[in-house]
């Protein structure tokens, strides 16, 4: 089991800067989703001012980094398999898709946070190939599939959808995540 608290992630920080198709994702959509997996080990994608998991790399290239070694050992104790990734990645053209075959590739698992659209290739290839998607709607607890990211005055004009890719040591996906996404949306195991 992680050494890191259950929901211990308090802060999310940072503004958006325009252009840069960089959203922070509120607390109130990330923390039932970090106590279900035991909190996030790592979060490659956040702002610096963020404490959304144990380590934050973003400004030392999370795209770049072996999401397993920066989550082995050092940041929990027990086995790959409760190791957790939270990526709410760059929406910026081009991006998802690199960060989304990042999670799809990855040995530990990732949980993701991504504009709905698909048409995308980030879609057709990333999102059809996890091991779960949640579709937020309108019917569920959070009320609008929209989330309205931090310093916005506004929900995003778009839905989202959250995929799991689950690492090489894990078989199936959390009963309390999954019990989340089917409070949040519609759930498809893929």
């Amino acid at each position: 089991m992680s050494d890191r608290a259950a929901g211990g992630q308090t802060q999310l920080g940072g503004e958006m800067t325009e252009g840069t198709g960089e959203y922070n994702t509120p607390l109130p959509w990330v923390a039932p989703l970090a106590d279900a997996v035991g909190g996030f080990d790592l979060d490659p994608c956040a702002s610096a001012d963020s404490d959304l998991a144990t380590e934050n790399i973003r400004e030392t290239g999370g795209l770049e980094a072996d999401w397993a070694d920066l989550t082995t050992p050092a940041c929990y104790v027990g086995d790959v398999s409760d190791a957790w990734v939270w990526c709410n990645h760059p929406y910026a053209r081009g991006e998802p898709e690199r960060w989304l075959a990042k999670a799809h590739d990855s040995p530990v698992n990732v949980v993701t946070l991504s504009r709905s659209d698909t048409s995308t290739t980030a879609f057709g290839e990333f999102h059809t190939a996890a091991d779960i998607v949640c579709w937020p709607n309108t019917a569920s607890e959070r009320g609008d599939p929209r989330v309205q990211f931090v310093g916005e005055d506004d929900p995003a004009d778009f839905p989202v959808v959250f995929a799991v890719f689950l690492g090489d040591a894990r078989e199936e996906v959390p009963q309390p995540l999954r019990d989340v996404f089917e409070r949040w949306g519609v759930v498809t195991s893929l």
